[in-house]
Order: structure tokens, then sequence, then C-alpha cells
């Protein structure tokens, strides 16, 4: 797809964007200048160039995002990296594998968070690897190390294939080896979890919430009951977070802000836990308290076991299917579902019903 690549244009790209689901990408091409390019994803907005070497072999690299890279530097930077790629028939041109991954990490504007969960993931997956050229890993070596790392963590070791993918396309590599586990459908795939609490096995849980020692927690804990937030989105919560009538989470993982009803249950708890700690929650790390929890079950849950908890209590009270959707702010696919607009308002119903099912079946 050819277009000129506006000022005008890359602001109205947020709608595009918005009828992308998650893994699909659109590129479109600069019709002014060749080689020039950007790539939309649900989430990002990011430049890049594409050419050919002297050896006619295709070379592409990606320059930054939008806005943090504006336009008008893209464009310059775009003029002097498509002459260099032209130019350069040097194979060894191609960065080592542990300063790509550090420029990698400068260019895109990732949270803290996931720059953190990036470094763990290459120091655990790729770091020996890290003198490697990135043009050196071929697909053998691919193979062999997903195999290897999948003995540890199936989940961990397809995020590292991901990265290592991430980075080596960043490097301008055209033929990335991390393809080859899609090539040949080695890519494992985990079965979806479904644990959540029972409504029967809910007093049993609050039974052992009481033993938790530290009130904050306990709160939170109550809170991914009641809200069916995601934990980091929770952990946002600060008095900052609080408008009239609506509690908004603006850090999300589909990037669009989330504004959850002030139900009686938040106004007679949320707000003056955040009148004792207007800076909100400070640690997420409850994995111990989360055992104390489930001390009287016969099983132990995860913090997001307590939003799939919520979203099944919603679907027990009969709940809409979509607005319970809406109600996670999950992601919606279909075109219709996007037409239909929901308010705080319209989705009180769902926070109250899980609300009701809750103080039934906990004695709280």
């Amino acid at each position: 797809m050819k277009q000129n690549i506006t000022e005008t244009y890359l602001k109205a790209t947020h709608s595009l964007r918005s009828t992308l689901t998650t893994g699909q990408q659109l590129l479109v091409r600069d019709n002014k200048l060749t080689g020039f390019a950007v790539r939309i994803t649900p989430s990002t907005v990011s430049f890049f160039v594409e050419t050919k070497d002297k050896a006619g072999k295709n070379k592409r690299k990606t320059l930054g995002q939008y806005p943090v890279l504006p336009l008008t530097e893209a464009r310059t930077l775009a003029l002097s990296t498509i002459k260099e790629l032209k130019t350069s028939t040097v194979t060894n041109q191609y960065p080592t594998l542990k300063p790509a991954f550090s420029r990698y990490l400068e260019s895109m504007n990732h949270r803290p968070k996931t720059v953190h969960d990036y470094k763990n993931i290459y120091s655990n997956y790729l770091s020996d690897w890290a003198d490697l050229r990135v043009n050196e890993i071929n697909k053998d070596m691919v193979v062999g190390k997903y195999v290897t790392s999948c003995e540890q963590s199936i989940s961990q070791s397809n995020k590292a294939m991901k990265l290592l993918q991430a980075i080596i396309r960043f490097s301008g590599v055209s033929d990335n080896p991390v393809m080859v586990l899609a090539q040949r459908r080695l890519k494992k795939q985990l079965k979806p979890k479904t644990s959540y609490v029972p409504l029967p096995d809910l007093k049993l849980l609050y039974k052992g919430l009481g033993k938790v020692k530290r009130p904050s927690v306990r709160f939170y804990i109550k809170l991914l009951l009641h809200t069916g937030l995601r934990a980091n989105e929770a952990m946002q919560i600060t008095s900052s977070s609080v408008a009239t009538g609506t509690l908004i989470i603006t850090e999300t993982k589909n990037h669009s802000d989330h504004s959850i009803p002030l139900t009686q249950w938040l106004t007679d708890n949320l707000l003056p836990f955040l009148e004792d700690y207007p800076d909100g929650f400070k640690s997420s790390d409850i994995r111990k308290s989360l055992v104390t929890a489930c001390q009287y079950l016969p099983y132990t849950v995860t913090r997001h076991d307590l939003r799939r908890t919520f979203a099944s209590y919603a679907s027990e009270a009969g709940c809409d299917y979509l607005l319970i959707k809406r109600a996670l702010n999950h992601s919606v696919s279909d075109i219709t579902a996007r037409y239909i607009q929901t308010s705080p308002k319209t989705l009180s119903p769902v926070f109250e019903a899980v609300t009701g099912l809750i103080s039934e079946h906990s004695n709280n």
C-alpha cells in the first residue's frame, strides 16, 4: 500500500490501528521517498526503510517509533540509512547480539516493566549468543535452542524466540531464522488456563484472607475479585485515578483507557483506602499472601485467576457477553461490536452483579 506519509496521515492512524487484530500489521510505503515506509500494528506506528544492497539483497531497517521519532527526523534519517544500506556489501556490518539487543531496547518506546522482562528473558535464554553477529544465527541454531529451552518453560521459550525475532528484524536481516519455527510447525502452544474460584469455595478464600496480615494486600486481592482488573492495572491506581463517579486505568494491555463505574463497593472500600494510601499499592509481589489466602482451599490461585473468577461470576449472574468483554477491557475484533459504544454507567450492572454474588457467597 502506497500513501503520502504526512503528519496528518500518521495522526489519523489511531482509528486504523483499532481495526487491526493482535498479530496483524499494515505496511504503508511512502509515494514520494522510495524506500521509506511505516509499519502499523494495533499498538504502534514504526518507521522503517527498505532497499537493496550492491549484491541485490533486500535490506530493511527499523528507524524508530512515531511520535517518539518525529516525521521530519525520520525522513532525514531514512535518506542516510537508505544510502548506507545501498552501498553496504560487507556481511560483518551486522552487530553482535548483545549491542543489537541494547539498540532495540533504546529505539522502542517500551514500558519499564516490559524492558525489565525483556532483559530477564535475554539473560536467561539468549545471552550465550551475545558475541555472535545477528546474521550468523541460523535456523538449525534456533531450532536447537528452542527445543532445549522448552524443557525449562514453554511460555518463556516462546517469549525468547519472539524477542530474538524482533532483534534480528530490527538489525536489518531479511531472512529471519526464527521464522523456521512457524514454517516447520515446531512452536508449542500452551493450553489456555481455566482455573478460577468457584462460588462454593469463595467462603474458604475469604476465611484465608482473614489470615493475611497486611490490610493493603487483603484489599488488593478483593479489588481484583470485584473489578476483574489485571494485576498490573490495579497496581496503577492512585488517588488521581478517580474521576467523578469513575475509576480510570490508563496503562492497559490493549493501550485503551479503561473506565470502571464507582460501584457502591468501590465507593465504600476504594475511596477510604486511597485516603490512607493516596499513592496506591506499593508492591505487586503477593505470592506468599495468596498462598496464605488459599490455605483452606484444596488449590492455590494466581492473581490472574482472580480476573478469570470475576468473568465467571459475571457469566453466572447472567450478564451480557459483550458487556462482560467490555468490563474486562478485552479487545473487540467483531466489526459490529466496535460500533456499539459503552459507558461506565452501561457497565455498572456487571460490576454490581459480581459484587452481589461475592457478598452472598463470602458472607462479607
